[in-house]
């Protein structure tokens, strides 16, 4: 991998395109680590991606009551799509929107 890295790195060097002489300088004292990449592709996608979502609940969270309903809300926002939908069917199953019948929207009309 490292070989066909410098291969390309070189030809790149060598092409006599400035933009494409630029990249590959640039890239050249990263080489280790690209190819690191290359063999093992380990990201902290995953975890940039939940401390977002902390932080826009953080963002949101004036006027909550206490902590420990923020420290929930941050729980809820982790939990699988099927778990929450039965977490929501638990909290409105008697709520009485859902006692009303549905309304008819063709006499609406």
């Amino acid at each position: 991998m490292k070989e066909e890295w410098e291969k390309w790195r070189l030809m790149c060097e060598q092409s006599g395109i400035v933009e494409l002489v630029k990249f590959a300088s640039k890239k050249r004292k990263y080489t280790e680590k690209i190819i690191m990449h290359a063999k093992y592709p380990v990201t902290s996608g995953v975890i940039e991606g939940c401390m977002n979502t902390i932080k826009v609940i953080k963002r949101s969270a004036w006027g909550f009551r206490d902590f420990e309903y923020f420290f929930l809300r941050i729980k809820y926002a982790f939990l699988p799509y099927k778990v929450k939908q039965e977490v929501k069917d638990k909290l409105f199953r008697n709520c009485s929107e859902y006692l009303l019948p549905p309304i008819d929207h063709q006499k609406c009309g």
